[in-house]
């Protein structure tokens, strides 16, 4: 078996949401072999579903278990103390599984990191629409204070005369009311 390269496909918006769920190795990478072993002349199967959570420590995979496609049942793997729980140890090799134990540790790794790198980069395309966001209000602000800074020019520009109405509304002539003020 070969170590994981890529990814054929996106984290589904489920991962994201739920950090917990497992997923399924052979969906998301591409050229990953499924494991296969012939036990007493029956050919299985075994789907390896792995942990994506980047802030779990955990070492442990699922193997669901199909016999000629139809699923069986499932075991867990773990790969750091070499434990195989499962009511089906007679169709699992514990020894092919210890084997593979650096495989299943970089496979884990990988999706680890593949998904905390797509987690990072939702989170900064979301900072970055909100920062966007933030700024066309800021814009609009500026556009609003410059608008009041022309209006206070204007009223300071244009001088009122003595003998005008004053501004303030009294009724009175300007040099009767505020032009001592």
């Amino acid at each position: 078996m070969k170590e994981p390269e890529d990814m054929k496909k996106p984290f589904e918006e489920e991962h994201f949401e739920d950090k917990d769920l497992m997923i399924d190795f052979y969906d998301y990478f591409e050229d990953a072999e499924i494991l296969e072993d012939t036990i007493n002349g029956i050919d299985y199967k075994y789907i390896e579903l792995y942990c994506k959570n980047p802030e779990c420590g955990c070492t442990e995979i699922i193997l669901q278990i199909y016999q000629e496609d139809k699923y069986i049942g499932k075991a867990r793997y773990d790969y750091k103390h070499q434990r195989l729980t499962t009511e089906f140890n007679h169709l699992i090799s514990l020894d092919d599984l210890i084997e593979l134990n650096q495989l299943f540790e970089v496979k884990h790794e990988f999706v680890k990191s593949k998904f905390e790198t797509e987690y990072l980069n939702r989170e900064m395309a979301a900072i970055t629409a909100e920062t966007k966001a933030y700024k066309e209000e800021i814009k609009g602000y500026k556009k609003e204070v410059k608008a009041y800074d022309k209006e206070i020019k204007y009223l300071k520009s244009n001088k009122i005369g003595r003998n005008q109405p004053c501004p303030c509304g009294s009724g009175k002539k300007y040099k009767r009311c505020c032009l001592a003020k």
